[in-house]
């Protein structure tokens, strides 16, 4: 069932339509659906379709050679040798007509073959711009795609014709997936899950809240239960360091300080796996509302719902989940605290409706800034917080 990206499979249906040749880079986090919304963009539309291994060269080049030979029917060839061949062949074979060309996971390619872009800039500069080829290159490792392929310093700078970042569901999209509960069990679901389609499709109809959360996210044996940890071996080179970052902020150290002397790592360090984590959308950096990218008040937060519902959860009381005490975790440590843990999702969730409200010019006020404030009240002498602001410079909405 497709769900929820109607208007990127629009846009790209729009480039495609253009019947000429384009060079598409779509990029995003893992699970967030990249790879379905490119299968259905190329359901109805002649396609070669390869995904790429975490292999070497060679083998990722037999495997696409044998992909090419099955797609145009052809037997008995030999292998190409060099991907310059390969897409030479694809010109020739198309010989006018249109064709998309997916290379999913490209970074795998790339960094076991450090010639590729620039291979891949002279074919689009001396031979696929004059086709009507739309060549859709897919990744996940977010640093790479921004630097490697979309940065000034790629030889594929100013090749591209059009880009996409693909972004986690936001909750009206995330409830379509659960609308057999209730709108709070949606909105906690949504909290817990995040809005990534595949977690999301793990909730079963049939089962209840607490049953689905228990069985996906508590048990040992749940699809998510090892999730995040196994997702940072992925994308990033010391887990350790980044998983206890990531501790650190759900447990309440939002401040750079803090979480430095949470961690016991160094400051500069710290900004630079925060950093790194921010790029991958798992942390957010929170300025008060009209503050400067370089102030001192910035704190941060995990904007991955699933991460930040498992750290507060489920890595703090492995043992008792692994000695079958899931019910005891659920009644004791979630269903008490949840009020706490939605509060952040809710402030969340009625930024994302304001977003929506102004795209639609439906607001007493077209903003162009949105946030929270938080800060000294001078006369009160206390602490002040504003959960919500929008504002054009001249006339604000608070809430």
């Amino acid at each position: 069932m497709f769900i929820g990206r109607e208007k990127e499979l629009g846009e790209l249906n729009q480039l495609y339509a253009q019947n000429k040749f384009h060079f598409f880079i779509l990029y995003g986090r893992r699970r967030v659906g990249k790879t379905t919304l490119l299968k259905e963009f190329c359901r109805d539309k002649d396609s070669i379709f390869y995904s790429a291994e975490q292999s070497n060269d060679r083998s990722n080049m037999i495997k696409f050679s044998e992909v090419l030979f099955a797609h145009y029917g052809e037997e008995n060839l030999e292998n190409f040798s060099a991907w310059e061949n390969a897409f030479l062949y694809i010109a020739e074979k198309q010989k006018g007509r249109q064709l998309v060309v997916v290379l999913d996971e490209f970074p795998y390619l790339a960094e076991m073959n450090r010639s590729l872009l620039s291979k891949l800039q002279h074919l689009i500069d001396h031979k696929l711009q004059e086709s009507r080829i739309f060549l859709v290159l897919c990744g996940s490792y977010m640093g790479f795609m921004e630097r490697e392929v979309l940065g000034a310093k790629s030889p594929l700078f100013g090749r591209r014709t059009a880009q996409m970042r693909l972004k986690p569901f936001d909750y009206l999209t995330s409830a379509k997936f659960v609308e057999s509960f209730g709108r709070e069990e949606q909105l906690i679901l949504y909290g817990a899950f995040g809005g990534t389609a595949l977690y999301l499709q793990q909730v079963q109809a049939e089962k209840t809240l607490e049953e689905n959360i228990t069985d996906i996210i508590l048990k040992p044996t749940g699809y998510l239960y090892e999730e995040p940890l196994l997702l940072l071996k992925q994308e990033v080179q010391q887990p350790g360091i980044y998983s206890a970052i990531i501790e650190a902020i759900a447990s309440g150290a939002v401040r750079a300080s803090e979480i430095s002397a949470k961690t016991g790592e160094e400051s500069a360090k710290c900004i630079k796996y925060i950093t790194a984590l921010r790029e991958l959308g798992i942390v957010v950096k929170e300025l008060p509302f009209g503050e400067k990218e370089n102030s001192k008040k910035s704190l941060y937060q995990l904007s991955d719902f699933m991460f930040r519902f498992w750290y507060r959860y489920v890595f703090i009381n492995k043992t008792l989940l692994e000695t079958d005490a899931q019910k005891i975790v659920w009644q004791k440590k979630i269903q008490s605290d949840l009020s706490n843990y939605m509060g952040y999702v809710f402030e969340t969730v009625c930024r994302e409706y304001m977003l929506r409200k102004n795209s639609k010019g439906e607001l007493p006020v077209l903003f162009t800034h949105i946030g929270r404030w938080w800060g000294n009240d001078n006369k009160k002498k206390c602490q002040m917080e504003i959960d919500l602001i929008a504002g054009d410079g001249n006339d604000y909405i608070f809430g």
